[in-house]
């Protein structure tokens, strides 16, 4: 059948077409591999240049942010834990000192990454105009006129924008020890020498965000006072909302009270380092859900100096 060329021409024919099929497919391939090739490499390029963007936002933010080391100054034996869900945090600790009065604040912006930062910005440059330019001192006037500035700016050109803040406010008196708390949620608590606890009553109204379309929001403030080598906490929601390896359960208030109860005598640094191995290990595989902050202040080494 060799010797047939009709069969010859056929056989061969077979092969050239298999051939170039194989080729064709080959060529489609290539193409399609360089294409997404090129398609990986400027997806890689913009997330590079997306990172790269939102860290010289981080710079610009801290920029206008009184760093904690300033505070630090004031109230030495004082930490901040803070870990952005991603690079910029939406969380921000705000402070001032006037006098024998020292005004500080842990604030959560809605959301996270850029848009919280930018509201971390306006939340900032509102604090400073109530209370350094404008000279209020009273927690409850302070928390109104926040609302009401904040909630101007957001609604600018009438363009209802419901993002706002969440505040644990305190002032603190460093003559006697005196705090005045003011707050929108329960994110505020005192721990005793002795494990006593003390927190604050709270309504629950935001600054800013949806409360801007009531008339009725109002804050309220209560007085304390401070036992000799008591910490103050500050906290946002972050560490008490994050899920658990197995995404079924939120840390939640009262294991968060428990650890905090477990770590407040031991020095800053290991109350920080107990802080974060005990996120990441409740985390554990899971994604972090928020931004994360917690402010932990010991007023017995006050330094009293203007």
């Amino acid at each position: 059948r060799f010797s047939n060329p009709f069969y010859y021409y056929w056989n061969t024919m077979s092969r050239f077409i298999v051939f170039a099929f194989f080729l064709i497919f080959f060529s489609i391939i290539l193409k399609r591999n360089t294409k997404i090739s090129k398609l990986i490499y400027e997806l890689t390029k913009k997330d590079k240049d997306l990172i790269e963007s939102i860290k010289y936002a981080k710079s610009i933010q801290s920029s206008v942010i009184h760093s904690f080391y300033e505070f630090s100054e004031i109230l030495p034996y004082s930490f901040i834990f803070l870990k952005p869900k991603y690079i910029i945090s939406g969380d921000f600790f705000w402070f001032y000192k006037k006098n024998n009065l020292v005004f500080f604040a842990l604030i959560d912006c809605t959301g996270h990454s850029v848009p919280g930062a930018l509201l971390s910005i306006i939340g900032n440059i509102m604090l400073n105009k109530v209370i350094v330019e404008n000279n209020f001192d009273d927690t409850e006037q302070i928390m109104r006129q926040l609302h009401i500035e904040v909630t101007k700016v957001l609604n600018f050109n009438d363009e209802k924008i419901d993002e706002g803040m969440e505040v644990a406010f305190v002032r603190l008196n460093i003559e006697d020890n005196q705090i005045t708390v003011s707050q929108t949620t329960k994110s505020i608590i005192i721990i005793c020498p002795d494990k006593t606890t003390k927190t604050f009553f709270t309504h629950g109204y935001t600054i800013g965000g949806f409360m801007s379309k009531r008339n009725d929001v109002f804050y309220i403030s209560e007085e304390y006072q401070l036992q000799k080598n008591s910490w103050i906490y500050l906290f946002t929601d972050g560490y008490i909302d994050q899920f658990d390896t197995d995404d079924e359960q939120m840390f939640g208030y009262n294991r968060f009270v428990s650890l905090l109860l477990s770590i407040h005598k031991l020095d800053v640094q290991t109350q920080v380092e107990k802080l974060d191995v005990t996120l990441e290990a409740w985390k554990g595989r899971n994604e972090q859900t928020d931004d994360v902050s917690v402010v932990g202040i010991n007023c017995t080494s006050i330094k009293k100096t203007n």
